[in-house]
């Protein structure tokens, strides 16, 4: 994968290795922050990049904390929190990457990683930072809008090559 743009959007369907692809591309990288979420054991947790730090974040349906629903998912109040957090600590720092996976069905809805979301991309949409945004392909259109991201550079997850980003 390559970046050539200070603002960069990597997107494609469900399970298409977008999230893969760039926790690769990350392995050749310094000076990275931000989370991702990866899938360990069949359930996502969020990865603090800067730290290294995992935290649970999705739970089985029969888990009692409290949770927010979505589809069939139910994801930790406390890691959304705590994904909030970094991404507002992020809004004021300039490192050389930030990563933010995944903006999906909630954040459109101003929930999940919002408001802390919209700030960072605001500050950092001109800095010399460079934004990597995991986007699901079906709100690809919609994030665009929402975010003023109509210069961002956009490479598809290729679903039959997991670590492969194809323009």
């Amino acid at each position: 994968m390559k970046i050539n743009k200070q603002n960069t959007i990597v997107c494609g369907p469900v399970h298409s290795g977008k999230t893969s692809a760039v926790n690769d591309f990350l392995k050749t990288q310094s000076n990275v922050s931000g989370i991702l979420t990866p899938d360990v054991d069949g359930l996502r947790v969020l990865k603090d990049l800067e730290t290294g730090m995992v935290y649970p974040f999705q739970v089985n349906n029969d888990d009692m904390r409290a949770v927010t629903q979505i589809g069939k998912y139910k994801f930790l109040n406390s890691t959304f929190e705590l994904a909030r957090a970094i991404l507002s600590t992020l809004a004021l720092k300039t490192p050389e990457t930030i990563v933010v996976d995944e903006i999906g069905k909630l954040e459109m809805q101003d929930a999940g990683f919002e408001p802390a979301l919209g700030q960072l991309i605001s500050k950092h949409r001109n800095s010399n930072t460079t934004l990597i945004l995991i986007i699901r392909d079906t709100l690809l259109a919609a994030a665009i809008e929402k975010y003023h991201l109509q210069d961002a550079e956009i490479l598809k997850a290729d679903p039959g090559e997991s670590t492969i980003l194809k323009l």
